[in-house]
This record gives C-alpha cells, sequence and structure tokens, in this order.
C-alpha cells in the first residue's frame, strides 16, 4: 500500500534521476568528462555540430516525454490512492450509519413493545373497570377469577400483543355465554308456567348455575328469601323476582359484548313476569314444610317457615282471580293486578322481593271489598 510519502518518493526517483543520469552520460559523451557543466561552468566549448544538438533535442525530448509518462503514472496512482481512501472512508461512513440505524430499530422496536405493554395493561384496566360496574350492579356477586375471564375472552392478547374487537363467531366463550342466555330467556318466556314441573323449573335454574360458572361468579352474600341456591350459595335467581336476576345478566353479558367491539343484547322485555311468576310457584310439587329451605337434587329453595302460609294462601286467591276473570274479565281486577304488580317488573327499582306476608294481607283486604261489591 502506498502512503503519500512513498508516493513522493516513487516520483522523485522515477521522475528526476533518470534524466539526471542520462544528462550525465550525455555530458560524458560530448566533452568526455562526467559533470562538465558543473566543474567547468559557463566556460565550456559548446559543440558547434548540428547533428549533436540534434542529438540532444532529441534526448530532451524523450526525456521530458518519459517525465511527461511518469507524471500522468503517478497522478494515475494518486488518484486510485485517493478513490481507495475515499472508498474506505464512504465504507467506514456507511458502517457508522448501519450501527447508527441498528440502534434505533432496536430503540424503535423497543418503544413498540412498550407501547404495546401499555396498552395492554391500560385494557386490562379498562375490562376491570367494566367487571367492577358489573359488581356494582349485581349486588351481591363477585368475579373470582378475572384474569382468567380476560383469557377467556381476549385469547389473542399478552403484554406484547393487543386486540381490542372479538367476533362472537371467532370466540366460543362469547359464542355460548350470549346464545345460552338467550335460550335461557326464550325458554322462560314460552315454558315457565306453561307446561312446567319440578324438573323443568330447575333445569332453568341450572342455566343460570353454568352461566355464573362461565363467568366466574360467586355468591359474598348472605341467601335473601326465596332465593334459589346451589350447594346452599344463591346463584343469582329469586323465585319472587326473577326479573331482576334477567335483568341484571341481560345488562352484564351486554356489558361485556359492548367491550369486546359487538353490538349489546337487543331488549327483550317479559311484560307479564307476574302471572309467569304464580304460574310457575303454583306447580311446584316440592314439599312445603317446616324446613326453610327445600332442596331438589342439588338445588334449594330459601323458603321463610313464616312466609309459606301467606305464600299458599295468596296462590289460592291467584287462582280463584283467575277463575273468575275467565266469567268477566273485570271481575276481582284490583286483587289480580295487586298481586301481579307486586312481583313484575313496575318495581323494577326494587331490589329484593315484597314481603308475601304484607302483600297477601293487602290482597286479601282488596278481595274482601270487591266480594262486597258483587
Amino acid at each position: 500500500m502506498f502512503t503519500s510519502k512513498l508516493l513522493w518518493i516513487a516520483i522523485f526517483i522515477f521522475g528526476v534521476v533518470p534524466p539526471v543520469i542520462i544528462l550525465v552520460l550525455y555530458d560524458y559523451s560530448v566533452s568526455g568528462e562526467y559533470f562538465s557543466l558543473l566543474s567547468k561552468g559557463i566556460n565550456i566549448s559548446l559543440s558547434k555540430k548540428s547533428g549533436d544538438w540534434s542529438n540532444f533535442g532529441s534526448l530532451l525530448s524523450g526525456v521530458f516525454t518519459l517525465l511527461s509518462a511518469i507524471a500522468s503514472l503517478a497522478t494515475l496512482i494518486f488518484l486510485l490512492q485517493q478513490q481507495k481512501k475515499n472508498d474506505q472512508e464512504r465504507s467506514e461512513q456507511l458502517r457508522i450509519q448501519k450501527e447508527i440505524q441498528d440502534k434505533n430499530n432496536l430503540h424503535l422496536e423497543a418503544k413498540k413493545e412498550l407501547m404495546k405493554f401499555e396498552m395492554y395493561k391500560t385494557h386490562k384496566e379498562m375490562f376491570d373497570d367494566v367487571l367492577n360496574k358489573i359488581e356494582i350492579a349485581s349486588s351481591g356477586f363477585k368475579f373470582k377469577d378475572r384474569n382468567s375471564l380476560y383469557n377467556k375472552i381476549f385469547t389473542n392478547n399478552s403484554f406484547f400483543n393487543i386486540e381490542i374487537k372479538v367476533e362472537i363467531q371467532s370466540n366460543l366463550f362469547l359464542d355460548v355465554i350470549k346464545k345460552r342466555y338467550l335460550c335461557l330467556l326464550e325458554n322462560v318466556k314460552n315454558h315457565w308456567g306453561i307446561d312446567n314441573n319440578d324438573s323443568k323449573i330447575f333445569s332453568y335454574i341450572y342455566e343460570f348455575k353454568l352461566i355464573n360458572d362461565e363467568l366466574g361468579l360467586e355468591s359474598v352474600e348472605e341467601p335473601k328469601s326465596w332465593d334459589f341456591l346451589y350447594a346452599g350459595r344463591p346463584i343469582g335467581l329469586n323465585a319472587l323476582t326473577p326479573w331482576v336476576s334477567f335483568l341484571t345478566y341481560h345488562n352484564m353479558i351486554s356489558d361485556i359484548l359492548s367491550f369486546t367491539g359487538n353490538g349489546r343484547l337487543q331488549d327483550k322485555i317479559i311484560s307479564d313476569w307476574g302471572e309467569i311468576i304464580f304460574e310457575s310457584i303454583s306447580k311446584i310439587t316440592l314439599p312445603f314444610d317446616s324446613n326453610d329451605v327445600i332442596t331438589y337434587k342439588n338445588f334449594g329453595l330459601l323458603c321463610p317457615y313464616n312466609e309459606l302460609g301467606s305464600l299458599t294462601n295468596l296462590i289460592e286467591l291467584y287462582e280463584i282471580c283467575k277463575k273468575n276473570r275467565r266469567v268477566d274479565p273485570t271481575r276481582l281486577q284490583c286483587t289480580y293486578t295487586h298481586i301481579i304488580s307486586s312481583y313484575s317488573p313496575s318495581i323494577i327499582y326494587e331490589r329484593f322481593p315484597r314481603n308475601i306476608n304484607d302483600v297477601y294481607r293487602k290482597a286479601l283486604d282488596i278481595y274482601n271489598r270487591e266480594l262486597a261489591k258483587i
């Protein structure tokens, strides 16, 4: 590899030394002495022969031609050297730029991963907010494992991947929950109170338990009067205010579907809950004895003993009103309306069932007044 210093030494050797040697040799051939120009100075006798000068001119021409060739060669070598140096510098710059770009790419990827993590964290916090609202609305139920529920719904989400919208058709969990609830609602609307028996009623109740299991809901409150139980714990369904349970589950599932980017459930209001309730209760054949809880397999119904007599009497009064209304729709209208409205969605803001003893006493008073008018 040539350096600048070596290059100038080469130019000196090949550009200066050969012409000097040629001049010295020519001086010797003309004067018979070496370096006669230097020793004799301007007193040297110059040749007067034209041939000598012609030869000398040819020699000078050759020397200058040689010098020109050497200069061109030196220039070419210099340019090649500069190009090589430029190539090395450009290669070094490219290497440095690549290192900087690689570092920037790593930094950008790290920022992207951090953003995904923050989005995942924020998304889970928003999901928790939805569950908090559901728990407040359900009044007495908590989600046992929120992480498990989140992972069932957002199966592809992780610290480094986030999906906000979930298609119901591609998510087995959401599809099952939605279909199970709508099927339960449709069955209750069309069959509960019509072709009931103990097995049919508790099969509907079992669907509530399955929905609870899927969502990971557990009761954190003590059972209330007329709550249906499973293994001694409430399942979220009350015999006298089932519409409250359906309203709660309707909103619960709608909130979850809405959070996944799907539409809420369409409102399916059952206006005749009161009739459904008493038609169902009147067909339950389980023994109403002195025990507060009657059982059917693993299920139970919390029946306060001090309300059983009023419930039986209220059902009998309901049946009397129903028979009289077949003859005359206006007969015993007030009594019938009182019984039905006491356990209908008209009391939508009332969470707990009205005390049966109070409902029966008032119904009996209305019934006696209506009988007096007949």
